[in-house]
């Protein structure tokens, strides 16, 4: 189910990114605890139902603690940036 060798240089991304370009813009989008806990489960949440939508944010809002704590990195980025 999981392939070990998937990402295996991952932590070098962003500091190569960094050595090679001039980075414009970088956002953080968590991803590091939302995406493990809903793996397979998030089909089962429903938009319209508030506690639903209760239970999915507060998800969220811990994981952005932990980010904000430096107890969590984050997984997921979007980087713009440009040739240095």
């Amino acid at each position: 189910e999981t392939d070990p060798s998937e990402a295996v240089r991952s932590a070098d991304i962003i500091p190569l990114i960094k050595e090679r370009f001039e980075i414009i813009e970088h956002i953080r989008y968590g991803g590091t605890l939302v995406n493990l806990v809903l793996d397979n489960v998030i089909v089962n949440f429903n938009e319209n139902r508030p506690e639903d939508m209760a239970i999915l944010k507060f998800i969220f809002y811990i994981e952005q603690l932990l980010i904000h704590e430096n107890i969590l990195d984050n997984n997921f980025s979007l980087i713009i940036a440009k040739k240095k």
